[in-house]
Protein backbone atom coordinates (compact mmCIF):
# COMPACT_ATOMS: atom_id res chain seq x y z
CA UNK A 1 0.00 0.00 0.00
CA UNK A 2 2.72 2.48 1.02
CA UNK A 3 4.61 1.69 -2.18
CA UNK A 4 1.99 3.56 -4.17
CA UNK A 5 3.02 7.00 -5.35
CA UNK A 6 -0.40 8.52 -4.55
CA UNK A 7 -0.18 7.34 -0.89
CA UNK A 8 3.37 8.64 -0.57
CA UNK A 9 2.37 12.00 -2.05
CA UNK A 10 -0.66 12.26 0.26
CA UNK A 11 1.37 11.58 3.40
CA UNK A 12 4.31 13.73 2.37
CA UNK A 13 2.27 16.79 1.37
CA UNK A 14 -0.16 16.16 4.24
CA UNK A 15 2.72 16.25 6.69
CA UNK A 16 3.99 19.48 5.12
CA UNK A 17 0.51 21.03 5.40
CA UNK A 18 0.10 19.94 9.06
CA UNK A 19 3.53 21.29 10.05
CA UNK A 20 2.81 24.56 8.21
CA UNK A 21 -0.63 25.02 9.81
CA UNK A 22 0.62 24.18 13.33
CA UNK A 23 3.56 26.54 12.92
CA UNK A 24 1.34 29.36 11.63
CA UNK A 25 -1.19 28.87 14.45
CA UNK A 26 1.60 28.86 17.03
CA UNK A 27 3.12 32.07 15.64
CA UNK A 28 -0.24 33.81 15.19
CA UNK A 29 -1.49 32.85 18.67
CA UNK A 30 1.80 33.94 20.24
CA UNK A 31 1.66 37.27 18.41
CA UNK A 32 -2.00 37.79 19.23
CA UNK A 33 -1.52 37.01 22.95
CA UNK A 34 1.57 39.21 23.09
CA UNK A 35 -0.27 42.12 21.42
CA UNK A 36 -3.27 41.81 23.75
CA UNK A 37 -1.08 41.88 26.86
CA UNK A 38 1.00 44.75 25.48
CA UNK A 39 -2.15 46.83 24.84
CA UNK A 40 -3.31 46.11 28.37
CA UNK A 41 0.11 46.95 29.82
CA UNK A 42 0.30 50.27 27.95
CA UNK A 43 -3.17 51.22 29.17
CA UNK A 44 -2.43 50.47 32.82
CA UNK A 45 1.04 52.01 32.67
CA UNK A 46 -0.65 55.26 31.67
CA UNK A 47 -2.98 54.95 34.70
CA UNK A 48 -0.24 54.20 37.21
CA UNK A 49 1.92 57.05 35.88
CA UNK A 50 -1.04 59.41 36.05
CA UNK A 51 -1.45 58.68 39.78
CA UNK A 52 2.25 58.93 40.53
CA UNK A 53 2.37 62.28 38.72
CA UNK A 54 -0.53 63.62 40.81
CA UNK A 55 1.50 62.97 43.93
CA UNK A 56 5.07 63.63 42.88
CA UNK A 57 5.07 67.38 43.67
CA UNK A 58 3.09 67.40 46.88
CA UNK A 59 2.06 64.41 49.00
CA UNK A 60 -0.60 66.66 50.55
CA UNK A 61 -2.76 65.63 47.59
CA UNK A 62 -2.95 62.17 49.10
CA UNK A 63 -6.11 63.04 51.03
CA UNK A 64 -8.07 63.96 47.93
CA UNK A 65 -6.53 61.04 46.04
CA UNK A 66 -7.56 58.60 48.78
CA UNK A 67 -11.08 59.93 48.59
CA UNK A 68 -11.17 59.38 44.83
CA UNK A 69 -9.40 56.01 44.78
CA UNK A 70 -12.64 53.92 44.66
CA UNK A 71 -13.92 56.07 41.80
CA UNK A 72 -10.67 55.69 39.83
CA UNK A 73 -10.63 51.97 40.57
CA UNK A 74 -14.09 51.51 39.07
CA UNK A 75 -13.19 53.51 35.96
CA UNK A 76 -10.07 51.53 35.23
CA UNK A 77 -11.37 48.08 36.22
CA UNK A 78 -8.65 47.45 38.77
CA UNK A 79 -7.65 47.88 42.40
CA UNK A 80 -5.53 50.90 43.28
CA UNK A 81 -3.20 51.03 46.26
CA UNK A 82 -0.92 53.82 47.41
CA UNK A 83 2.04 52.85 49.57
CA UNK A 84 4.62 54.94 51.38
CA UNK A 85 8.35 54.48 50.85
CA UNK A 86 8.43 51.78 53.53
CA UNK A 87 5.85 49.68 51.70
CA UNK A 88 2.86 50.33 53.99
CA UNK A 89 -0.55 50.80 52.37
CA UNK A 90 -1.89 54.33 52.93
CA UNK A 91 -4.77 54.14 50.42
CA UNK A 92 -6.85 51.14 49.28
CA UNK A 93 -9.83 51.14 46.96
CA UNK A 94 -11.52 48.49 49.16
CA UNK A 95 -10.27 49.92 52.49
CA UNK A 96 -9.23 46.40 53.55
CA UNK A 97 -5.46 46.41 53.87
CA UNK A 98 -4.65 49.98 54.93
CA UNK A 99 -1.62 49.93 57.21
CA UNK A 100 -0.41 46.54 55.98
CA UNK A 101 3.04 46.16 54.49
CA UNK A 102 3.47 44.80 50.92
CA UNK A 103 6.81 43.45 49.83
CA UNK A 104 6.27 42.12 46.32
CA UNK A 105 9.07 42.39 43.81
CA UNK A 106 7.32 45.03 41.66
CA UNK A 107 7.07 47.47 44.57
CA UNK A 108 10.66 46.75 45.63
CA UNK A 109 11.86 47.27 42.03
CA UNK A 110 10.06 50.63 41.75
CA UNK A 111 11.60 51.82 45.04
CA UNK A 112 15.10 50.61 44.21
CA UNK A 113 15.19 51.54 40.49
CA UNK A 114 12.84 54.59 40.57
CA UNK A 115 10.87 53.29 37.56
CA UNK A 116 7.72 51.42 36.64
CA UNK A 117 7.58 47.69 37.15
CA UNK A 118 5.04 44.98 36.37
CA UNK A 119 4.47 41.30 36.93
CA UNK A 120 1.91 38.52 36.52
CA UNK A 121 0.52 36.15 39.15
CA UNK A 122 -1.99 33.33 39.31
CA UNK A 123 -4.28 33.37 42.33
CA UNK A 124 -7.27 31.05 42.73
CA UNK A 125 -7.50 30.35 38.97
CA UNK A 126 -7.30 34.09 38.32
CA UNK A 127 -4.47 35.70 36.34
CA UNK A 128 -3.48 39.02 37.91
CA UNK A 129 -1.29 41.80 36.53
CA UNK A 130 0.42 44.12 39.03
CA UNK A 131 1.91 47.44 37.91
CA UNK A 132 3.81 49.81 40.17
CA UNK A 133 5.22 53.33 39.68
CA UNK A 134 7.33 55.35 42.13
CA UNK A 135 6.18 58.70 43.57
CA UNK A 136 9.18 60.96 43.26
CA UNK A 137 9.95 64.22 45.05
CA UNK A 138 13.26 65.87 44.24
CA UNK A 139 14.43 62.55 42.80
CA UNK A 140 13.61 60.72 46.01
CA UNK A 141 11.03 57.92 46.28
CA UNK A 142 8.39 58.99 48.82
CA UNK A 143 5.83 56.34 47.87
CA UNK A 144 4.53 53.85 45.32
CA UNK A 145 1.30 53.62 43.34
CA UNK A 146 0.23 49.98 42.78
CA UNK A 147 -2.54 48.86 40.45
CA UNK A 148 -3.67 45.23 40.28
CA UNK A 149 -6.10 44.05 37.62
CA UNK A 150 -7.38 40.73 36.34
CA UNK A 151 -6.11 39.57 32.91
CA UNK A 152 -8.09 36.31 32.99
CA UNK A 153 -10.39 37.59 30.24
CA UNK A 154 -7.36 38.05 27.94
CA UNK A 155 -6.21 34.50 28.66
CA UNK A 156 -9.75 33.23 28.02
CA UNK A 157 -10.04 35.20 24.75
CA UNK A 158 -6.71 33.83 23.55
CA UNK A 159 -7.67 30.27 24.55
CA UNK A 160 -11.05 30.60 22.83
CA UNK A 161 -9.38 31.85 19.67
CA UNK A 162 -6.80 29.05 19.95
CA UNK A 163 -9.61 26.47 20.20
CA UNK A 164 -11.38 27.95 17.17
CA UNK A 165 -8.14 27.99 15.18
CA UNK A 166 -7.48 24.36 16.17
CA UNK A 167 -10.97 23.37 15.02
CA UNK A 168 -10.58 25.21 11.73
CA UNK A 169 -7.13 23.66 11.30
CA UNK A 170 -8.50 20.15 11.79
CA UNK A 171 -11.18 20.81 9.17
CA UNK A 172 -8.59 22.36 6.84
CA UNK A 173 -6.27 19.37 7.28
CA UNK A 174 -9.12 16.91 6.57
CA UNK A 175 -10.10 18.86 3.44
CA UNK A 176 -6.44 19.05 2.42
CA UNK A 177 -6.04 15.27 2.82
CA UNK A 178 -9.18 14.63 0.76
CA UNK A 179 -7.94 16.98 -1.96
CA UNK A 180 -4.47 15.43 -1.80
CA UNK A 181 -5.90 11.92 -2.20
CA UNK A 182 -8.02 13.09 -5.14
CA UNK A 183 -5.11 15.02 -6.71
CA UNK A 184 -2.67 12.20 -6.04
CA UNK A 185 -4.93 9.72 -7.82
CA UNK A 186 -5.44 12.15 -10.68
CA UNK A 187 -1.67 12.60 -11.06
CA UNK A 188 -0.74 8.96 -10.62
CA UNK A 189 -3.54 7.53 -12.78
CA UNK A 190 -1.79 8.51 -16.03
CA UNK A 191 1.51 7.31 -14.53
CA UNK A 192 -0.14 3.93 -13.90
CA UNK A 193 -1.38 3.93 -17.50
CA UNK A 194 2.15 4.64 -18.72
CA UNK A 195 3.51 1.87 -16.49
CA UNK A 196 0.95 -0.64 -17.81
CA UNK A 197 1.69 0.42 -21.38
CA UNK A 198 5.44 0.02 -20.73
CA UNK A 199 4.79 -3.49 -19.44
CA UNK A 200 2.84 -4.26 -22.62
CA UNK A 201 5.76 -3.04 -24.75
CA UNK A 202 8.10 -5.16 -22.62
CA UNK A 203 5.93 -8.17 -23.53
CA UNK A 204 6.31 -7.38 -27.22
CA UNK A 205 3.15 -5.34 -27.91
CA UNK A 206 5.17 -2.53 -29.50
CA UNK A 207 2.29 -0.49 -30.87
CA UNK A 208 0.76 0.07 -27.41
CA UNK A 209 -0.39 3.66 -26.83
CA UNK A 210 -1.86 5.57 -23.89
CA UNK A 211 -4.99 7.69 -24.06
CA UNK A 212 -3.81 10.70 -22.07
CA UNK A 213 -4.70 14.21 -23.27
CA UNK A 214 -3.19 16.79 -20.95
CA UNK A 215 -1.19 19.95 -21.49
CA UNK A 216 1.21 19.54 -18.56
CA UNK A 217 4.47 17.59 -18.24
CA UNK A 218 2.61 14.27 -17.93
CA UNK A 219 0.75 15.05 -21.15
CA UNK A 220 4.07 15.74 -22.89
CA UNK A 221 5.46 12.50 -21.45
CA UNK A 222 2.44 10.58 -22.76
CA UNK A 223 2.85 12.17 -26.21
CA UNK A 224 6.54 11.26 -26.21
CA UNK A 225 5.68 7.74 -25.07
CA UNK A 226 3.17 7.31 -27.91
CA UNK A 227 5.71 8.55 -30.43
CA UNK A 228 8.32 6.22 -28.98
CA UNK A 229 5.88 3.31 -29.18
CA UNK A 230 5.10 4.17 -32.79
CA UNK A 231 8.81 4.40 -33.65
CA UNK A 232 9.53 1.10 -31.90
CA UNK A 233 6.72 -0.51 -33.87
CA UNK A 234 8.09 0.94 -37.11
CA UNK A 235 11.59 -0.23 -36.23
CA UNK A 236 10.29 -3.71 -35.50
CA UNK A 237 8.30 -3.72 -38.75
CA UNK A 238 11.39 -2.53 -40.61
CA UNK A 239 13.45 -5.24 -38.95
CA UNK A 240 10.94 -7.91 -39.94
CA UNK A 241 10.68 -6.53 -43.46
CA UNK A 242 14.46 -6.27 -43.62
CA UNK A 243 14.88 -9.93 -42.69
CA UNK A 244 12.13 -10.98 -45.10
CA UNK A 245 13.46 -8.86 -47.95
CA UNK A 246 17.09 -9.82 -47.42
CA UNK A 247 16.05 -13.47 -47.35
CA UNK A 248 14.03 -12.96 -50.52
CA UNK A 249 16.76 -10.95 -52.25
CA UNK A 250 19.36 -13.60 -51.43
CA UNK A 251 17.08 -16.53 -52.12
CA UNK A 252 16.14 -15.52 -55.67
CA UNK A 253 19.64 -15.19 -57.18
CA UNK A 254 20.90 -18.18 -55.18
CA UNK A 255 18.04 -20.30 -56.51
CA UNK A 256 18.76 -19.09 -60.06
CA UNK A 257 22.49 -19.83 -59.68
CA UNK A 258 21.73 -23.30 -58.25
CA UNK A 259 19.30 -24.09 -61.07
CA UNK A 260 21.74 -22.94 -63.75
CA UNK A 261 24.64 -24.90 -62.24
CA UNK A 262 22.47 -28.01 -61.90
CA UNK A 263 21.47 -27.67 -65.53
CA UNK A 264 25.13 -27.46 -66.51
CA UNK A 265 26.01 -30.49 -64.40
CA UNK A 266 23.18 -32.68 -65.61
CA UNK A 267 23.35 -31.83 -69.30
CA UNK A 268 25.84 -32.22 -72.11
CA UNK A 269 25.47 -28.97 -73.98
CA UNK A 270 27.80 -27.26 -76.39
CA UNK A 271 30.18 -24.48 -75.46
CA UNK A 272 27.71 -21.74 -76.47
CA UNK A 273 25.09 -23.07 -74.07
CA UNK A 274 27.70 -23.22 -71.31
CA UNK A 275 28.68 -19.63 -72.00
CA UNK A 276 25.05 -18.52 -71.94
CA UNK A 277 24.42 -20.26 -68.60
CA UNK A 278 27.64 -18.91 -67.11
CA UNK A 279 26.71 -15.42 -68.27
CA UNK A 280 23.38 -15.76 -66.43
CA UNK A 281 25.24 -17.00 -63.34
CA UNK A 282 27.55 -13.99 -63.55
CA UNK A 283 24.53 -11.63 -63.71
CA UNK A 284 23.02 -13.23 -60.61
CA UNK A 285 26.36 -12.95 -58.79
CA UNK A 286 26.49 -9.26 -59.72
CA UNK A 287 23.03 -8.87 -58.21
CA UNK A 288 24.21 -10.54 -55.00
CA UNK A 289 27.32 -8.38 -54.96
CA UNK A 290 25.26 -5.22 -55.38
CA UNK A 291 22.95 -6.25 -52.55
CA UNK A 292 25.87 -7.00 -50.23
CA UNK A 293 27.45 -3.63 -51.09
CA UNK A 294 24.17 -1.89 -50.25
CA UNK A 295 23.93 -3.71 -46.93
CA UNK A 296 27.52 -2.82 -46.11
CA UNK A 297 26.80 0.82 -47.01
CA UNK A 298 23.88 0.85 -44.57
CA UNK A 299 26.01 -0.69 -41.82
CA UNK A 300 28.81 1.80 -42.53
CA UNK A 301 26.42 4.75 -42.21
CA UNK A 302 25.45 3.60 -38.70
CA UNK A 303 29.08 3.93 -37.58
CA UNK A 304 30.79 6.61 -39.67
CA UNK A 305 30.88 10.32 -38.94
CA UNK A 306 30.56 12.92 -41.66
CA UNK A 307 33.43 15.18 -42.67
CA UNK A 308 32.05 18.42 -44.01
CA UNK A 309 34.01 20.62 -46.39
CA UNK A 310 33.18 23.39 -48.88
CA UNK A 311 32.46 22.16 -52.42
CA UNK A 312 31.26 23.61 -55.69
CA UNK A 313 27.75 22.25 -56.21
CA UNK A 314 27.66 22.67 -60.00
CA UNK A 315 31.00 20.90 -60.60
CA UNK A 316 30.16 18.02 -58.27
CA UNK A 317 26.83 17.37 -59.97
CA UNK A 318 28.45 17.56 -63.43
CA UNK A 319 30.89 14.81 -62.42
CA UNK A 320 27.99 12.62 -61.28
CA UNK A 321 26.02 13.26 -64.49
CA UNK A 322 28.96 12.04 -66.59
CA UNK A 323 28.82 8.71 -64.72
CA UNK A 324 25.26 8.14 -65.99
CA UNK A 325 25.90 8.93 -69.69
CA UNK A 326 25.83 5.27 -70.88
CA UNK A 327 22.52 4.66 -69.08
CA UNK A 328 20.92 7.91 -70.18
CA UNK A 329 21.95 7.33 -73.79
CA UNK A 330 20.34 3.91 -73.68
CA UNK A 331 16.97 5.24 -72.45
CA UNK A 332 17.33 8.66 -74.06
CA UNK A 333 16.96 10.39 -70.65
CA UNK A 334 18.16 13.96 -70.42
CA UNK A 335 19.87 14.99 -67.12
CA UNK A 336 19.82 18.77 -66.65
CA UNK A 337 22.06 20.62 -64.20
CA UNK A 338 20.41 23.99 -63.46
CA UNK A 339 22.66 24.89 -60.50
CA UNK A 340 24.63 28.10 -60.86
CA UNK A 341 28.36 27.64 -61.27
CA UNK A 342 29.31 29.77 -58.24
CA UNK A 343 27.17 27.97 -55.63
CA UNK A 344 29.26 26.54 -52.78
CA UNK A 345 27.82 24.33 -50.05
CA UNK A 346 29.41 22.65 -47.01
CA UNK A 347 28.89 18.88 -46.97
CA UNK A 348 30.60 15.51 -46.82
CA UNK A 349 31.59 15.23 -50.48
CA UNK A 350 31.51 11.42 -50.72
CA UNK A 351 28.24 10.95 -48.87
CA UNK A 352 26.65 13.83 -50.77
CA UNK A 353 27.69 12.06 -53.95
CA UNK A 354 25.84 8.91 -52.77
CA UNK A 355 22.67 10.96 -52.23
CA UNK A 356 22.70 12.49 -55.72
CA UNK A 357 23.65 9.17 -57.37
CA UNK A 358 20.73 7.37 -55.71
CA UNK A 359 18.23 10.11 -56.58
CA UNK A 360 19.36 10.34 -60.21
CA UNK A 361 19.48 6.54 -60.48
CA UNK A 362 15.87 6.28 -59.29
CA UNK A 363 14.89 9.13 -61.61
CA UNK A 364 16.31 7.18 -64.56
CA UNK A 365 14.98 3.72 -63.57
CA UNK A 366 11.40 4.79 -63.11
CA UNK A 367 11.29 7.41 -65.87
CA UNK A 368 9.67 7.22 -69.28
CA UNK A 369 11.63 7.11 -72.51
CA UNK A 370 12.71 10.58 -73.68
CA UNK A 371 12.13 11.88 -70.17
CA UNK A 372 14.33 14.08 -68.00
CA UNK A 373 15.94 14.41 -64.57
CA UNK A 374 16.54 17.99 -63.45
CA UNK A 375 18.77 19.18 -60.59
CA UNK A 376 18.35 22.78 -59.43
CA UNK A 377 19.29 24.98 -56.49
CA UNK A 378 17.08 27.66 -54.95
CA UNK A 379 17.37 30.08 -52.04
CA UNK A 380 14.23 31.47 -50.44
CA UNK A 381 14.73 33.75 -47.44
CA UNK A 382 16.87 31.65 -45.04
CA UNK A 383 16.11 28.35 -46.80
CA UNK A 384 18.63 26.72 -49.16
CA UNK A 385 17.06 24.00 -51.28
CA UNK A 386 18.50 21.43 -53.69
CA UNK A 387 15.75 19.98 -55.88
CA UNK A 388 15.91 16.76 -57.90
CA UNK A 389 12.89 16.49 -60.23
CA UNK A 390 12.03 13.81 -62.79
CA UNK A 391 9.31 13.13 -65.36
CA UNK A 392 8.80 9.54 -64.22
CA UNK A 393 5.83 7.43 -63.20
CA UNK A 394 5.36 9.08 -59.78
CA UNK A 395 4.65 7.62 -56.33
CA UNK A 396 1.20 6.82 -54.89
CA UNK A 397 0.17 9.12 -52.04
CA UNK A 398 -0.12 6.24 -49.55
CA UNK A 399 3.53 5.24 -50.18
CA UNK A 400 5.21 8.65 -49.93
CA UNK A 401 5.75 8.46 -46.14
CA UNK A 402 7.23 4.95 -46.44
CA UNK A 403 9.68 5.25 -49.33
CA UNK A 404 12.62 6.03 -47.01
CA UNK A 405 12.12 2.82 -45.03
CA UNK A 406 14.70 0.11 -45.54
CA UNK A 407 13.85 -2.33 -48.38
CA UNK A 408 10.55 -0.58 -49.04
CA UNK A 409 9.31 -0.78 -52.62
CA UNK A 410 6.41 1.14 -54.04
CA UNK A 411 5.56 -1.59 -56.53
CA UNK A 412 5.59 -4.84 -54.54
CA UNK A 413 5.10 -6.91 -57.72
CA UNK A 414 7.93 -5.28 -59.61
CA UNK A 415 10.48 -7.89 -58.49
CA UNK A 416 13.92 -7.00 -59.79
CA UNK A 417 13.48 -6.16 -63.44
CA UNK A 418 14.66 -2.61 -62.76
CA UNK A 419 17.38 -3.65 -60.34
CA UNK A 420 15.99 -1.93 -57.25
CA UNK A 421 16.38 -3.43 -53.78
CA UNK A 422 14.62 -0.71 -51.76
CA UNK A 423 17.82 0.34 -49.97
CA UNK A 424 18.78 3.42 -52.01
CA UNK A 425 16.32 5.92 -50.55
CA UNK A 426 16.95 4.57 -47.05
CA UNK A 427 20.64 5.43 -47.53
CA UNK A 428 19.65 8.88 -48.84
CA UNK A 429 17.58 9.59 -45.72
CA UNK A 430 20.34 8.39 -43.38
CA UNK A 431 22.92 10.65 -45.05
CA UNK A 432 20.54 13.63 -44.99
CA UNK A 433 19.94 13.04 -41.27
CA UNK A 434 23.69 12.79 -40.62
CA UNK A 435 24.08 16.25 -42.20
CA UNK A 436 21.17 17.49 -40.05
CA UNK A 437 19.33 18.47 -43.21
CA UNK A 438 15.80 17.51 -44.21
CA UNK A 439 14.25 15.91 -47.29
CA UNK A 440 10.65 16.06 -48.50
CA UNK A 441 8.89 14.49 -51.48
CA UNK A 442 6.22 15.80 -53.84
CA UNK A 443 4.84 13.36 -56.38
CA UNK A 444 1.92 12.76 -58.73
CA UNK A 445 1.20 9.50 -60.49
CA UNK A 446 2.08 9.76 -64.15
CA UNK A 447 3.61 13.24 -63.75
CA UNK A 448 6.86 12.62 -61.91
CA UNK A 449 8.52 13.08 -58.55
CA UNK A 450 10.32 15.96 -56.85
CA UNK A 451 12.81 15.48 -53.96
CA UNK A 452 13.56 18.68 -52.02
CA UNK A 453 16.68 18.67 -49.84
CA UNK A 454 16.74 21.58 -47.41
CA UNK A 455 20.37 22.32 -46.63
CA UNK A 456 20.99 23.53 -43.08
Amino acid sequence: MFNKLSIKMTFLYGLIIIITIVYLIFILMFKYEDNQFKKNEIEYLSYVNMFSNLLKDDMSNITSLIDKTPEYGKSIDGRILVLNSDGYVISDEYNKIIGEKITNKEMTSSIDNKEESMGYYKMDNEYIMIITAPILQINEVVGVVLISTSVTHIKQDVQSLRNQAAGISVIAIIIAFVLLIFTGKKITKPVSKLTDASQSILKGQLNTKVDITRKDEIGKLALTFNKMSEELYKLDENRRRFITNVSHELKTPLASIKALIESLINSKNDIDTYNEYLTDVNVEIDRLSGLVKSLLAVARLEEEKIKKEPMNLYLEIQRIIRMFEPLTNEKNINIINKCKEDIVIVADKYKFKEVIINLIDNGIKYNRDNGYVEISYREKMWRKMLIVRDSGQGIPKEDINLIFDNFYRVDKSRKNEKGGSGIGLYIVKKIIDLHQWSITVNSQLGKGTEFIIEIG
